[in-house]
């Protein structure tokens, strides 16, 4: 899962991230959570938005999404993915795809005036005066999602969940703090697409994908026949900064 705002998106992870959330319903079931917190009148910025892989899932409960990332293959991906929901779109289905607009820039230096009524930071790795800054953004909430994460050599002043937490609480904003237990694991489209993804990790950590090989479950459905499973902690802050009613 990306937790840095330095996550480089491929073609293969933006693949195999949209295949976990299809199969096990992860961002469909954290969207849900945010549902309380939105108001389909709502105007929303999705800040960091990679691929998009809560956009569709997230733009019945608003009016329109403006989705921001800087990574061009993740804003590339978001904008087909668009197109082609949009095209197979029966005419009698709302057209939720139409409401989502990506946008290929740095959300790090949105101008005073760039406000929308809410903001969405899932996963993107802040430092506490760049969280303040994007909170600033919403007119009336901010729903951040984070999840534990060991620290980053690289970006050590990047948030946590207790971090979050105490700096929320220390900036005095009005929040609530949500935590779950969700599926994330990884189909497979074949027992050679499990191995080169075991391939892969080993470049990167050899006693990690020892683990995976071990873990590894066969399944019953024809498109996915092999799956790693792995549970994922999340912590979801909403955060009231206006007038919500």
């Amino acid at each position: 899962m990306r937790e840095t705002l330095n996550y480089q998106w491929t073609a293969e992870n933006i693949r195999r991230y949209r295949e976990a959330g299809a199969y096990t319903g992860f961002y469909k079931k954290l969207s849900e959570l945010a549902e309380p917190w939105l108001d389909v009148s709502w105007t929303l910025a999705d800040l960091g938005c990679g691929p998009g892989l809560f956009d569709f899932f997230l733009a019945p409960m608003v009016s329109r999404i403006t989705a921001i990332d800087n990574d061009e293959a993740a804003i590339d991906s978001l904008r087909a993915e668009t197109e082609r929901v949009l095209s197979a779109r029966p005419a009698q289905q709302p057209d939720t795809a139409g409401k989502i607009r990506p946008v290929l820039r740095d959300f790090g230096g949105l101008g005073a005036d760039e406000r929308w009524d809410a903001v969405l930071l899932a996963f993107v790795g802040v430092d506490a005066r760049l969280l303040d800054s994007l909170i600033e953004r919403a007119r009336k909430r901010a729903l951040i999602f984070v999840r534990p994460r060991p620290p980053i050599p690289d970006e050590p002043e990047v948030l946590g969940v207790p971090e979050t937490e105490r700096h929320l609480a220390k900036r005095g904003y009005s929040f609530e703090k949500i935590t779950a237990e969700l599926e994330f694991g990884q189909p497979f489209r074949s027992l050679h697409d499990a191995e080169a993804y075991l391939a892969e990790l080993a470049r990167q950590d050899k006693e990690k994908a020892r683990d995976a090989e071990k873990h590894l479950v066969l399944t019953e459905r024809s498109e996915y026949p092999v799956f790693l499973p792995k549970s994922v902690e999340v912590s979801f802050f909403p955060v009231t900064t206006g007038n919500a009613d």
